[in-house]
């Protein structure tokens, strides 16, 4: 099957993916002393923390797949190049905007200091808030791009490598990942040996759609490997889930794509990238203007409707800029650009 053939599933299931993200970047409080382990909020943290979670490690095996399925990692020179567009500035024009926007808030006395103090912070503090040397960006859900162009990076000097032996090097970077060998260079390690998996997929050439009969299996393997990694986290777990979460929403994604909601739902896939870069911006701005889930009614209508609410205001926010400056908005979106069809026009999730 070719890879034009899978474009309207991998569409789908990016878009399901990227919805994910929204809902596990919520903040949610922490359980703390004097407090139940049981409260109202149990099942979104459950879902937060696990059903959820799992979506940025399945997109970043999906990178994976499309990486070496195209064999992108042997035109390294149009790769990186391709990857500064499509990750490097979206993640650099997005995150600087928000370290502007937080220090412009600091010195003004509308924002605190309590997450990074921008306003008095010195050279290391900067640089760390821009560029996220040694920790999560201040645009935090944009860790995954530049872990994504640095993980990129290295399949392209070790593509030659890992074709002769795609079974050892996935067992080797499962390794680094366990035992955080890569240190600050990747800062979910765990997204190293999952764009590894993709890549060993593709690398087999095995059947994408050899699992769509076994939903229900899936599915309550899911559910029960969710159950226990919030009782007992772990790495291995992670891993777990993060697989038969995979499995899951391409089973979906792929009935969708069968359906006659297809169409509408691959246009609509077409922002997924924008929505990706927009809601940190938006959530953080939301947070700033009091959006506080606490367990209680009001906390889990605010936890279900604000995302949804984000998404809406992200696709408004694109199609206008886009309109108003197509250009400007294409660059600092990795080539995606609005069209007369909806959504942008940008190849698969990369």
């Amino acid at each position: 099957m070719t890879l034009k053939a899978y474009s309207p599933q991998f569409s789908i299931a990016r878009f399901i993916l990227i919805v994910c993200v929204v809902y596990v970047h919520v903040p949610l409080p922490e359980i703390g002393p004097g407090m139940s382990d049981y409260d109202l909020l149990l099942p979104i943290r459950i879902a937060s923390e696990t059903l959820f979670r799992f979506s940025v490690l399945a997109l970043t095996a999906i990178s994976g797949f499309l990486f070496f399925f195209t064999n992108a990692d042997q035109t390294p020179r149009a790769t990186i190049i391709k990857k500064i567009k499509t990750l490097l500035i979206p993640f650099a024009f997005w995150n600087f905007s928000l370290v502007f926007v937080m220090w412009a808030g600091q010195t003004t006395g509308l924002i605190s200091g309590t997450r990074i103090n921008l306003a008095d912070g010195d050279a290391r503090v900067w640089m760390n808030a821009l560029f996220a040397l040694e920790g999560r960006p201040v645009n935090y859900p944009l860790y995954f791009l530049r872990d994504l162009f640095i993980i990129s990076c290295l399949a392209v000097s070790g593509g030659r490598i890992f074709r002769k032996a795609p079974l050892a090097f996935f067992c080797l970077t499962a390794l680094i990942a366990e035992y955080n060998l890569d240190g600050p260079l990747i800062l979910r390690s765990p997204m190293l040996p999952c764009f590894v998996l993709g890549a060993v997929i593709a690398r087999w050439g095995a059947s994408l759609n050899s699992i769509k009969e076994q939903t229900v299996p899936f599915s309550i393997s899911l559910i029960l490997a969710c159950s226990v990694k919030y009782v007992y986290p772990s790495q291995i777990a992670s891993y777990y889930v993060a697989v038969l979460g995979t499995c899951t929403v391409w089973i979906i994604s792929g009935k969708l794509a069968e359906s006659r909601y297809c169409e509408s739902l691959v246009k609509l896939s077409r922002y997924s990238f924008p929505i990706f870069l927009m809601h940190g911006g938006m959530l953080f701005l939301a947070i700033e203007m009091g959006l506080d889930v606490q367990p209680n009614v009001n906390g889990i209508l605010q936890w279900i409707v604000v995302p949804p609410f984000l998404i809406v205001l992200c696709v408004i926010a694109f199609s206008i800029g886009s309109q108003i400056a197509p250009s400007a908005f294409s660059f600092v979106t990795g080539g995606r650009s609005h069209t007369k069809g909806g959504g942008s026009k940008e190849t698969l999730f990369s």
